[in-house]
This record gives C-alpha cells, structure tokens and sequence, in this order.
C-alpha cells in the first residue's frame, strides 16, 4: 500500500479470479447443458487443438472448472 494510510486494513485477499464465467439459461434442456458442461471440463491443456479452445478467451487460460 502507497501513500498515507487511512484507517483501513487488508484482512484478506483472495486468488486472482477469471474475467469470463460460462453460463446456461435455465431454459436450456437439462440433457444439452449436461454434455455442453462435460465438453468444456473435458478440455485438456496438454492437447494442442484443445489449448486453442481453452486459449481463446485468454492465453494464460489452463482450463475449465465448475462452478455453482
């Protein structure tokens, strides 16, 4: 922290959080959403033609993770 302080203190900082979330209408068909959901978490960074996906939103992007 610069500069003069001002009564306020860091008591936590949490880890750097992706830009992009990935979402679904709940009007998507349960079964399309599924396979949707397993496509991206099926991603591997190791796979070229897979890095490409992953890579498109970000290049510092390794993959996709769940979220609720």
């Amino acid at each position: 922290m610069t500069g003069k302080r001002r009564g306020l203190r860091v008591l936590h900082v949490s880890p750097p959080l992706p830009p992009y979330n990935i979402v679904a209408s709940s009007k998507l068909d349960a079964k399309l959403l599924k396979q949707v959901r397993q496509a991206f978490l099926a991603l591997d960074i190791k796979n070229p033609e897979h890095k490409k996906v992953i890579q498109a939103l970000d290049e510092e992007y390794d993959g996709f993770a769940p979220a609720r």
